[in-house]
């Protein structure tokens, strides 16, 4: 039994130091010339670190690609199913069709942000008090999005509000 103990706890820190490795690996690479300035910017962001932010960088590449916030929303899979009928009109949970590695990045990001930004929670905190916490972080995980296609086209970095 000890025998097996033993080589789990050599495979676990072997794994463990790895890890580590890559994970500074990946920072290296958010640091270097071809990503340095993108993952500055979006690190400006409270809830975004280096590792988020070359996520971002490398999955959407393009960033001109998309005309609105809505669209970079509907990419990552934030904007709400409908099922609709004549004049009926009813909207379902989201749509999940998107990216699900950037929906949970932001989604992620987003607790850190209203924890940070005024403006984020009171944002937050409005939809919370009607339809629940889980949906209002999905609205600002949206609403993040929106704010973030903005900052790369203009290339400010984010405010606090």
């Amino acid at each position: 039994m000890n025998e097996v103990l033993e080589e789990a706890r050599g495979l676990y820190f072997d794994l463990d130091g790895r890890w580590k490795r890559f994970n500074e690996m990946l920072r290296e690479m958010a640091r270097s010339k071809e990503f340095a300035a993108s993952t500055a910017l979006l690190t400006s962001v409270p809830g975004i670190g280096e590792l988020t932010a070359l996520a971002l960088t490398v999955e959407i590449a393009d960033w001109s690609r998309f005309e609105s916030g809505e669209a970079l929303s509907c990419y990552v899979g934030l904007t709400p199913s409908e099922y609709s009928s004549g004049d009926v009109q009813r909207r379902g949970h989201i749509s999940r069709s998107g990216n699900g590695a950037l929906r949970a990045l932001l989604t992620e990001a987003s607790w850190t942000l209203i924890r940070k930004d005024s403006a984020m929670r009171s944002f937050y905190e409005g939809i919370r008090a009607r339809r629940g916490g889980k949906r209002a972080i999905v609205a600002v995980a949206r609403k993040l999005c929106h704010v973030l296609l903005a900052m790369v086209k203009s290339g400010e970095t984010y405010r606090l509000g």
